[in-house]
């Protein structure tokens, strides 16, 4: 009953209201760090939380009992994202989805394709769900077409 109150804690990531948590690690101290997903529009979101120790201690355990206060300190200062896979899909479009993850558009190189149009991303680096610091440059290498006279 020194968790939360009485026993339990909501935490919004989102303004809709269908965030899960879907699983729960305990960490050294007896921190408590929550992973789920919150809601995007018609996509999720990855979603992490830790909640401080500060509760009474539990000496069975050797550890405090977290209480349920949301530790703001943690990834504050290390905003992280997660690399979208962008492969086969037009520049544009994975330029908006690039931004959208936190990641910075990097460099482009432009190479011929015998099967992918023109237009159309071929290869990415970082790979599509690689997590990073945000801002992490995607170099994309893009589709010129099929090469004239052969």
């Amino acid at each position: 009953m020194t968790f939360g109150s009485p026993g339990e804690v909501t935490t919004t990531f989102g303004t809709k209201s269908d965030d899960v948590a879907q699983a729960l690690a305990l960490q050294p101290g007896g921190r408590i760090v929550a992973v789920g997903y919150r809601s995007a529009g018609e996509e999720s979101e990855f979603a992490l939380a830790r909640y401080t120790a500060e509760g009474s201690l539990d000496s069975s355990f050797g550890t405090g009992v977290p209480n349920g206060s949301l530790d703001t300190s943690f990834g504050s200062s290390d905003k992280r994202c997660i690399v979208p896979n962008v492969k086969g899909e037009k520049l544009e479009a994975a330029r908006g989805a690039i931004k959208r993850r936190d990641c910075e558009f990097g460099p482009i190189g432009k190479s011929f394709s015998r099967t992918v149009k023109k237009g159309y991303v071929i290869g990415q680096f970082p790979r599509g769900g690689t997590p990073c610091l945000a801002g992490q440059k995607v170099v994309l290498s893009v589709s010129k077409g099929k090469r004239k006279g052969r």
